[in-house]
């Protein structure tokens, strides 16, 4: 397995467990040391969703990013889990915003 699949695959896995603590309400006291291949992988899924172009995830965008995933999110979840991304409050996720969301992990 190539370090970027490892890193792709890492990420996934990262991504699903951390939105399970944001909507179960769990601690977010995980380590995960991100490497500039998790990174790259991060950047990569952001693309893929943000599928309007806009340089920032919105709900939708969001919802079918965790469903692609395997961790569908109803709607109460996914507006918990909207609303802990934007860290600026202004209806959108931008790539720092979602990166953040590992680095303070």
């Amino acid at each position: 397995m190539s370090s970027a699949t490892s890193a792709s695959s890492d990420v996934k896995e990262m991504f699903t467990s951390e939105i399970a603590e944001v909507t179960d309400g769990g601690a977010e006291d995980d380590e995960f040391v991100l490497t500039e291949a998790h990174v790259v992988a991060i950047r990569m899924i952001f693309k893929q969703f943000d599928t309007d172009g806009s340089g920032t995830i919105e709900p939708v965008e969001l919802s079918k990013l965790c469903a692609a995933l395997g961790d569908p999110l109803n709607k109460r979840e996914l507006k918990e889990a909207f609303d802990h991304l934007d860290m600026n409050d202004n209806g959108k996720i931008g790539f720092e915003e979602f990166i953040n969301f590992w680095r303070e992990s």
